[in-house]
């Protein structure tokens, strides 16, 4: 959601191509799609672990795309796996959590709870649409 809000000062900023451009955003999907389905198969014995870790790439993998900036040669091949990375990490947790909230969800209400989760994806979503672009219109000088 925050790529799509600040692409064009990103784009501004940084001159990228348009298939730069694509690439940003494109390279998270693909990250994600490879890894769901192999962290969810690796998952099933510890599926915590597997969760935490998960969180734990996404996190770094944010943390590096929030300090790197144009640093000469190779900065978007950085970036790029920032991104992918970021991908991976998501899907570590996504992949895993409808597991572990039928497992634990009470009896006759895990419908309930997996629909609150799915649910939690599309409201954060749109969430950081309306915070970022906000965010951004704040930002003119970037």
């Amino acid at each position: 959601a925050a790529l799509s809000q600040f692409l064009t000062p990103i784009t501004a900023a940084y001159g990228l191509s348009s298939t730069e451009q694509g690439l940003l955003g494109s390279i998270f999907t693909a990250g994600f799609t490879v890894a769901a389905p192999l962290l969810g198969y690796l998952g099933q014995k510890h599926p915590m672990q597997a969760i935490g870790g998960g969180l734990l790439v996404w996190c770094v993998a944010n943390a590096c795309i929030a300090v790197l900036g144009n640093q000469g040669d190779g900065w978007f091949v950085e970036l790029l796996l920032c991104r992918v990375l970021g991908g991976v990490g998501e899907a570590g947790f996504c992949a895993l959590a409808p597991l572990v909230i039928d497992g634990s969800a009470p009896e006759g209400r895990r419908g309930l709870f997996l629909g609150v989760y799915y649910m939690a994806i599309f409201m954060g979503q749109a969430i950081g649409f309306i915070g970022c672009g906000a965010l951004a219109r704040q930002l003119p000088e970037w």
